[in-house]
């Protein structure tokens, strides 16, 4: 399994422990929209992660969760699978030559 955060960290350098701690607040967050709907008696609740719409459904006492990607991550994955155009990689590369060149910069 591929951990989130881990990546997340390499590619920006916010450390690992910081994301884990705005995930805890995100998971704080989609709870109280769930708690939300329920007291607007709605059984679904919508939330827009960004990269995504998380849908959950509460019902006679069952739980159901939905996720639907934006089309700009299932455009990313449809391109990764079709042309092994992989976004990760890209951007990797961008920042590492951003960071040579700043650098070379730097010492000019």
């Amino acid at each position: 399994m591929v951990k989130l955060a881990s990546d997340l960290e390499k590619l920006t350098t916010i450390p690992e422990k910081s994301l884990d701690k705005l995930f805890q607040r995100t998971t704080c967050c989609i709870c109280n929209a769930v708690e939300e709907s329920l007291l607007a008696e709605e059984d679904i609740t919508e939330i827009d992660l960004g990269f995504g719409i998380l849908k959950i459904l509460v019902k006679d006492n069952e739980i159901k969760y939905k996720f639907v990607p934006s089309a700009k991550l299932n455009d990313s994955i449809v391109a990764t699978i079709t042309n092994g155009h992989n976004t990760l990689t890209v951007a990797v590369e961008a920042a590492l030559v951003e960071r040579i060149t700043n650098a070379y910069k730097d010492l000019l």
